[in-house]
């Protein structure tokens, strides 16, 4: 989707200039595509997230996963609920702290919502 929205005339633009296909590439196609790259390593940041709890509930001995599926064995609605909102606070922060790299090092690439 990111390449395809590249418009012809920036990479013959390049070629005219004298662009080798590899500069084409760092110069051009690249930076146009950061912005669709970076996005998708947000969205697979938050489904990794998942997974690992999904993960530790299924055959680990410790982690937060392993906490609320233990709990939910014993009826401990309250470490559950701990549980649950140490996980939303962790998704949260991971995922400001990623925006704010990208906010910091990557913002002329594009905005990110």
């Amino acid at each position: 989707v990111g390449v395809s929205h590249i418009a012809p005339n920036k990479l013959r633009a390049a070629a005219c200039l004298g662009a080798t296909p590899l500069k084409a590439f760092i110069f051009v196609t690249l930076p146009a595509t950061l912005p669709f790259i970076l996005t998708g390593m947000r969205l697979a940041m938050g489904n990794s997230f998942a997974t690992v709890v999904a993960a530790e509930m299924i055959a680990a001995d410790s982690g937060l996963g392993y906490l609320i599926f233990n709990s939910r064995l014993w009826m401990a609605t309250d470490k559950i609920f701990i549980g649950i909102v140490c996980l939303g606070a962790l998704g949260l922060i991971t995922d400001r702290l990623f925006r704010y790299l990208i906010v910091r090092f990557a913002h002329q690439y594009g905005p990110i919502e």
